[in-house]
């Protein structure tokens, strides 16, 4: 029965996934399908960096980074583009307005889910505050990622908040609104807390 129920979770993940993906291509470029791209905090990227077998995989490819104090040993070769994550739209907007952000970073990742870091009518209106964000980013020529965690759906359906709580992600819509504001690449994590 566990087994089953994992097998479930990770078909949903794999679901979740592909439908974002099939969304933001199909909305930012009908012309042809876009690379896989890779999503790294600073120390995911730094432990890949230090085993030459695994940075030798990222060679070229262009993975995006999130700033942090391990980025300085990323390897050249890589290519990677360094993007800074917030947790709330009002952080995105200061950081913005007032041009704390460094010159060679080359996207913003609004990270938002039920949490104490992203405020309440965030986690309740996700839609409405992703476009503002995307706007933003896009408006200083920056890439625009986002995160939105399916344990969103106990904050806006706290009513179908059970074991279908993929099916009700995809129902609300959370997904698509990460496509649907022009948004260059969709990444929904479900992780074993968010479940």
């Amino acid at each position: 029965m566990i087994l089953f129920s994992l097998q479930r979770r990770a078909a949903a993940l794999v679901l979740v996934v592909s439908v974002t993906g099939a969304i933001s291509v199909m909305q930012t470029d009908r012309a042809h399908a876009k690379p896989i791209r890779w999503l790294f905090n600073g120390p995911g990227a730094a432990a890949i960096a230090t085993d030459p077998e695994g940075a030798s995989l990222l060679q070229n490819a262009r993975p995006f980074v999130m700033k942090g104090p391990a980025v300085s040993v990323i390897p050249s070769h890589w290519n990677a583009l360094p993007v800074v994550s917030f947790t709330n739209f009002n952080a995105i907007r200061k950081a913005l307005g007032s041009g704390r952000i460094e010159a060679n970073t080359k996207g913003v990742m609004y990270d938002y889910e039920k949490w104490k870091f992203t405020p309440q009518q965030e986690q309740q209106n996700p839609g409405g505050y992703v476009k503002q964000a995307a706007d933003l980013a896009h408006a200083r020529g920056l890439l625009f990622l986002t995160a939105p965690a399916v344990n969103l759906v106990t904050v806006i359906a706290p009513e179908k908040n059970g074991n279908r709580r993929f099916d009700t992600y995809l129902q609300l819509g959370i997904a698509a609104d990460a496509a649907r504001y022009r948004l260059r690449l969709g990444d929904v994590r479900a992780t074993q807390q968010n479940l």
